[in-house]
């Protein structure tokens, strides 16, 4: 039995994004699916995933993804969140894997790739992995380190 002292409010949201991806490399991928699990503090916060998509060559490309939040607690992570943002920056955790081919010229490879990351986020900018990115126009501003 538990008893609680004071109620949680947490919200569970649903979001179907279009997402531009940028391909500088001379290879193609197929995605077959791609998951990426969300963190913040520790705790899961959800996933977006895609079922399909294409990535171009040397190219852009825009893949459709869902993005499931689910319990997120309005009174403690939204605090967090706004206190970090705050600060400057909000530091994200996120586990990727991606399955599909890969393509060069006519031949196809087979593709599955699991990656721990973290993702820190500032009001108009994104670090991924090491590579930070002005959001206004996706340029490439510098390395970013942990």
């Amino acid at each position: 039995m538990q008893v609680h002292t004071a109620p949680i409010v947490a919200v569970d949201i649903s979001l179907v994004l279009i997402l531009k991806v940028r391909n500088w490399d001379v290879y193609s991928m197929d995605i077959t699916r791609f998951e990426v699990a969300v963190g913040y503090r520790g705790k899961t916060l959800g996933h977006v995933t895609s079922e399909h998509g294409h990535v171009r060559a040397r190219g852009s490309s825009y893949v459709e993804a869902v993005l499931e939040l689910n319990g997120v607690e309005v009174f403690s992570d939204v605090v967090y969140m706004l206190e970090d943002l705050a600060r400057g920056t909000v530091r994200f955790d996120t586990v990727t894997q991606v399955v599909g081919w890969l393509g060069f010229s006519f031949v196809k490879f087979p593709l599955k790739v699991d990656i721990r990351n973290e993702l820190e986020c500032g009001p108009d900018w994104i670090c991924i992995g090491t590579v930070l990115w002005k959001l206004k126009d996706s340029s490439v501003l510098q390395s970013c380190k942990y």
